[in-house]
């Protein structure tokens, strides 16, 4: 971590500065393992670092982070839940990192839950592991094509066509409806790409609001250009 954050590379500062922030909350997860309150295999501890080792070493040898987790396979790691941490770090393609917050989020989240899952015997459902908990973790910060990677086992093409199918991206539109309607859900702020000054794509953190606002905005054009290019008239919005 300590060498993470003095990386000259932005995106793995930005990844060990999420681990930075997530760490009370992921501190406290470990202290609750180490005296037997939740079950040994909520720490996931060196998954997480497999992964973030996995990153640095693609940036060390000049690969794309995709591509050293492809390789890893090879021999025998690293673990399922490493893998889609790994991809968890990143957008689509793994091309570029997602924000420090986001990351974070998805930290905190699974220590809560996974702190949650008492010890013990149970007298209807069995003990849930590290996976069941991580994957709801990533439906709640929106990750739902990895959710569904990680119940199914799926290889990277698969998880790929996952994240790009309609499916995904209409059960993402509903969810943010369904923020959006929450008492405070104008208050609510994603992170979204945006073309810079120079030219590169950065993340810029915006209102959920004003996001679905701009996207309803961009269809009601489309649809209206739609309908002139075809000659049928625009149908009126239902009252």
């Amino acid at each position: 971590l300590t060498r993470s954050l003095e990386d000259a590379e932005s995106n793995i500062r930005s990844i060990a500065g999420a681990l930075q922030d997530a760490a009370p909350t992921w501190a406290r997860l470990r202290d609750d393992v180490t005296n037997g309150v939740i079950p040994n295999g909520m720490d996931i501890t060196d998954d997480l670092l497999s992964a973030l080792r996995t990153v640095i070493r693609a940036r060390d040898e000049g690969m794309k982070p995709a591509a050293a987790f492809r390789q890893s396979e090879m021999f025998d790691g690293p673990s399922e839940i490493a893998k889609v941490i790994g991809r968890a770090l990143f957008g689509e393609g793994m091309n570029r990192a997602v924000s420090r917050k986001a990351v974070a989020k998805l930290l905190t989240e699974y220590a809560d839950e996974a702190r949650k899952n008492l010890a013990g015997p149970r007298l209807l459902d069995d003990p849930l592991e590290a996976s069941d908990i991580m994957r709801t973790s990533l439906k709640r910060t929106g990750r739902l094509d990895l959710a569904d990677a990680l119940e199914r086992d799926l290889d990277d093409a698969a998880i790929d066509s996952i994240a790009s199918s309609p499916d995904v991206e209409d059960a993402v539109v509903l969810e943010a409806q369904r923020l959006r309607a929450e008492p405070g859900g104008d208050q609510i702020m994603v992170d979204v790409p945006e073309i810079g000054p120079d030219g590169e794509e950065v993340m810029v953190s915006r209102s959920l609001d004003d996001v679905m606002e701009e996207a309803d905005a961009e269809i009601a054009e489309a649809e209206r250009v739609e309908a002139c290019a075809s000659g049928v008239p625009e149908q009126p919005a239902l009252v």
